[in-house]
């Protein structure tokens, strides 16, 4: 499957939080499938955008994000 072309098609951001990341495979996908598509995109990156995302501390000065038209997670300071 084409997971990045289909979260492409599926919204007209630049950029997904990871949250809205999830939300787009899980409506795409449905829940069954989300974890290991999230893994398939992101690799072991994903356990970086899971923590950047639920640390609160680690999320005031850092936000990662997916780009949608790149297909990749980066991190950046807030």
């Amino acid at each position: 499957m084409d997971y990045k072309g289909d979260i492409k098609n599926a919204t007209q951001k630049t950029q997904l939080s990871y949250g809205q990341l999830k939300n787009t495979i899980y409506t795409l996908y449905g829940e069954e499938n989300l974890e290991s598509i999230i893994q398939s995109l992101l690799g072991d990156s994903a356990t970086l955008a899971y923590a950047i995302t639920i640390c609160p501390n680690t999320s005031k000065v850092l936000r990662w994000y997916y780009d949608v038209n790149k297909g990749d997670g980066y991190i950046c300071e807030k």
